[in-house]
């Protein structure tokens, strides 16, 4: 019994452990199938206009960064990993992108060179996944 008891409670232990690492987020992947991402590259803050949509934003189970000269804005609420700005930038912005929206699957939907928040939200609306939710 008291073995039992010793493994249950490091098995509880690395359980928590664990959650703890992925609090912190180092790859865009780690959203997968929980949210939509939208990665916006753009000398202007872009902040209040996002915040203007917070409940569309938050109906959409997105979560957005943007990535400007002042560093990283993001409705993410945990810690990003120091290599995440190089890493996600590298992956999926190129010179003609200010926005890349990435599907709850992981695939690019869409690239941009404007912003245009309304227009993205009518297209995630004609998503399978997000007409499922729709009709829950």
């Amino acid at each position: 019994m008291k073995l039992l008891l010793v493994v249950l409670s490091i098995v509880v232990t690395l359980k928590q452990n664990a959650v703890l690492a992925d609090d912190v987020l180092a790859s865009v992947s780690q959203l997968r199938w929980n949210n939509r991402v939208l990665i916006i590259e753009s000398e202007q803050n872009q902040t209040d206009e996002i915040e203007r949509y917070t409940e569309e934003i938050l109906d959409r189970d997105i979560i957005w960064f943007q990535f400007n000269d002042e560093g990283i804005k993001t409705n993410y609420p945990n810690e990003l990993a120091a290599s995440f700005a190089t890493d996600t930038k590298g992956q999926y912005i190129n010179s003609e992108d200010a926005l890349v929206l990435i599907g709850k699957d992981g695939g690019v939907k869409l690239r941009q060179a404007s912003i245009n928040l309304k227009q993205i939200f009518a297209l995630i609306d004609t998503m399978p996944m997000r007409i499922e939710e729709m009709n829950r």
